[in-house]
């Protein structure tokens, strides 16, 4: 039987590089673009990257206080790939992507790699019998113009100041172009999307992923999905911006995750069981109680926190 590499290759034959993702911990991806030979020794785990790829900030630069960078030395480590997530790259003919993580030198998860921490949570539920579904939903703006891009439909540096208009088809078909690509690059990549609105702001948008019981899966969706709307957004002569607050005078951009529990008998634990208003209560008491620390991922820069004011759809 075919292995999964081979039957990609016969399936792609044009493809003639693999680009590796690597997230990193604010969910940005990174890695290096292989050859497609080379893909096959990376698949046999003889691929190193380096650990400081876990030690970086939004911008790319290394946070100096992580032990990763100074006192490891930059340290190489091998990188495991996930070959379930081997897509090809539908912007580029010619390349295909696979996500992974780096481990350690025995093959044993690195203790910085964000996706074998989510396996870990996962694996934890199953142990418990029970099945976390998740959905995500993205906000992001297409932006237009030279120098100090402003959103799409925003009347212009000089016009007048665009309506919000939220919730209007026209928006949504005077961007018909870039929602045309999208769709067709995410069926490409096996993405599932649900729904798209315009939201609250010129050029602001939103599109709904589907919901799944894979976490793994769910957090590799959400990574591909925003890979593809800028690669959309690129060929329509745009760009995409999934910033929290790129405007100060508009609507912030959030990231929306859906998230409920099934039993063992696929019920849903917080409204399918006879105590689910307590087990819910639970959830939310557990969710306040680790909000301090969850900051550190759920606004992981400066201009995450300038969204976050009264009045303004974040949550405060």
């Amino acid at each position: 039987m075919a292995s999964p590499l081979h039957r990609f290759r016969q399936e792609n034959p044009l493809v003639q590089q693999v680009n590796l993702l690597l997230p990193d911990l604010v969910g940005v991806p990174r890695g290096k673009r292989l050859s497609v030979q080379a893909l096959e020794r990376a698949a046999e785990g003889e691929i190193l990257f380096s650990s400081t790829v876990y030690s970086l900030d939004t911008t790319g630069a290394n946070v100096d206080a992580s032990p990763l960078v100074w006192e490891e030395g930059d340290a190489d480590r091998p990188v495991a790939l996930d070959l379930a997530t081997l897509v090809p790259v539908p912007w580029r003919p010619t390349q295909a992507q696979v996500i992974g993580g780096l481990t350690e030198p025995d093959g044993s998860p690195f203790f910085a790699d964000p996706r074998a921490v989510l396996a870990r949570v996962a694996d934890a539920f199953a142990e418990r019998e029970l099945t976390p579904v998740a959905a995500l939903e993205f906000e992001f703006y297409l932006l237009e113009g030279e120098g100090t891009p402003r959103p799409v439909g925003s009347g212009g540096p000089d016009g007048p100041a665009a309506n919000i208009d939220v919730y209007r088809f026209e928006r949504l078909d005077a961007q018909a172009e870039f929602f045309d690509l999208l769709d067709r690059y995410c069926d490409a990549q096996g993405l599932e999307t649900k729904a798209a609105v315009a939201e609250f702001a010129p050029g602001q948008f939103e599109v709904n992923l589907a919901h799944g019981t894979d976490m793994l899966r769910a957090a590799d969706a959400g990574l591909m999905f925003k890979r593809c709307v800028k690669a959309a957004a690129r060929a329509c002569g745009r760009r995409a911006c999934f910033m929290a607050k790129p405007f100060s005078d508009l609507a912030g951009s959030g990231l929306h995750v859906h998230l409920s529990l099934r039993d063992a008998q696929g019920r849903n634990l917080f409204c399918e069981t006879p105590d689910g208003e307590q087990a819910m209560r639970r959830c939310l008491a557990g969710m306040q109680a680790l909000m301090a620390e969850s900051m550190a991922v759920f606004a992981p820069n400066a201009n995450s926190y300038r969204r976050l004011q009264p009045l303004s759809y974040a949550p405060l």
